[in-house]
């Protein structure tokens, strides 16, 4: 497929973010979805906010990356988030709660770089202990998590939790981020 680079100014940017729906989706995707109808005739090529059917939003008020809706179902039980990062506590924090081991036996667990769960903030990052200031945060009493990160990172995590769990992922734990 032939592309065509164009500018955009910052605000206009973050109009096409705040439709985002998914990490996968590329800026592209999102005006292809935002556009309901064909431009009009005028003669012009140039695209208004309007065309694009995108609320407006003041750029200095950005939400966060991982605002949407992420709803899953555990065991059964349906869940709605509007987060990512409140979708995975509320996620680590059921687990937890079915079963008291879970964050012991989650904190053996590591992906390169990082432990899912610790009781030392800065445990969670081997690599860049510095880290644990502006990204961990406590997900229960005395267990901290790390919260930098993105959604494939979160699923990653989510299946290993699973595992630890005993439980199968997709079925007793079903993601429907969007």
């Amino acid at each position: 497929m032939e592309t065509k680079s164009i500018e955009i100014d910052t605000e206009t940017n973050a109009l096409i973010e705040a439709r985002r729906k998914s990490f996968k989706e590329t800026e592209n995707d999102i005006i292809k979805r935002c556009l309901k109808q064909p431009p009009p005739n005028t003669g012009s090529q140039e695209m208004t906010i309007k065309q694009l059917d995108v609320p407006r939003r003041d750029a200095k008020k950005r939400s966060s990356r991982s605002s949407g809706i992420y709803d899953f179902t555990l065991l059964g039980k349906p869940i709605q988030e509007s987060s990512l990062r409140s979708a995975y506590l509320t996620c680590l924090r059921a687990l937890q709660a079915r079963d008291s081991g879970f964050f012991e036996r989650l904190s053996l667990e590591e992906t390169p770089g990082r432990r899912l769960v610790a009781k030392n903030p800065r445990d969670l990052y081997k690599k860049s202990p510095d880290l644990a200031e502006s990204h961990a945060e406590k997900v229960d009493g005395i267990w901290y998590v790390d919260l930098n990160l993105s959604e494939p990172q979160v699923v990653q995590r989510l299946k290993i939790a699973c595992r630890v769990a005993g439980l199968e992922f997709g079925s007793d734990l079903v993601l429907d981020f969007h």
